[in-house]
């Protein structure tokens, strides 16, 4: 968008402290499927990246569009 830098952080901050424990609930099963995926080496690595990002992309959509809304 073609917000000022100080308009971006205080809405990044608003939505951090909105959805603190989603964000952490989102951060521990990533490292879960982070484990997972090193436990069973490369395959399990080759699944979970792509899977982390996807989580990281739609939370990010997520979360965006409720504080616009």
């Amino acid at each position: 968008s073609n917000d000022s830098f100080e308009e971006a952080l205080k809405k990044s901050y608003f939505i951090g402290a909105r959805y603190y424990f989603h964000i952490i609930g989102l951060l521990i099963s990533v490292f879960v499927l982070m484990l997972i995926g090193v436990i069973f080496c490369m395959f399990g690595l080759i699944v979970a990246i792509p899977l982390i990002y996807s989580m990281f992309y739609f939370s990010y959509k997520q979360f965006r569009n409720d504080f616009e809304g």
